[in-house]
């Protein structure tokens, strides 16, 4: 998908250092757990520090890959009001995800294809590093009545085989009401 940039509303002088130095942690650490990838990401990220790879698409989010490595991969996805990811789970890699701007809203839901249970929504505001283990399943949105684009920065250890697989939870469940992250 090619995906409009946006650097023109972006204040701030434009930097990769900041995006360096978290490759660079990437590739010194000797295992890649889904909380080794949420350390990495607990580094200041501000919107400048995304402007080489951010965009915005009008259909749905916008990926853009920043570096894969058999390791790891690492993408800027930038998401306009009511855009969202599908169900989905990640495989067999862990994920990390920090918000640089706008509030992440993230549903969880349990674990298997025949799983019944309560989902959990969480608002995800900037700054908050967001973990999700192998096999867990979830969405990500912003809201449709957002006033500001959503940016993430995430992280998949190892790179994942396919871009994410949608994924419906078989039988519906209540849902919980939303919490904040901490």
């Amino acid at each position: 998908m090619d995906c409009a940039v946006w650097t023109d509303a972006i204040g701030g002088a434009h930097t990769e250092d900041v995006i360096s130095g978290v490759l660079a942690r990437l590739d010194a650490l000797p295992e890649l757990t889904v909380d080794a990838l949420a350390a990495v990401l607990a580094t200041e990220i501000g919107l400048p520090d995304t402007s080489r790879w951010l965009g915005f698409e009008r259909e749905g989010r916008c990926r853009t890959l920043v570096r894969r490595t058999d390791r790891y991969e690492l993408i800027v996805i930038g998401w306009l009001p009511g855009h969202g990811s599908p169900v989905h789970d990640h495989g067999a890699s862990a994920c990390a995800f920090r918000v640089v701007r706008g509030d992440a809203f993230e549903e969880r839901f349990p674990r298997g294809a025949e799983a019944a249970g309560p989902r959990i929504l969480t608002t995800h505001r900037a700054g908050t590093v967001v973990r999700a283990s192998p096999g867990e399943v979830h969405r990500v949105a912003n809201a449709p009545d957002a006033n500001e684009p959503l940016v993430t920065v995430h992280i998949y250890a190892p790179p994942l085989a396919v871009p994410p697989v949608p994924r419906r939870p078989r039988r519906s469940s209540p849902t919980l009401q939303p919490r904040a992250s901490t």
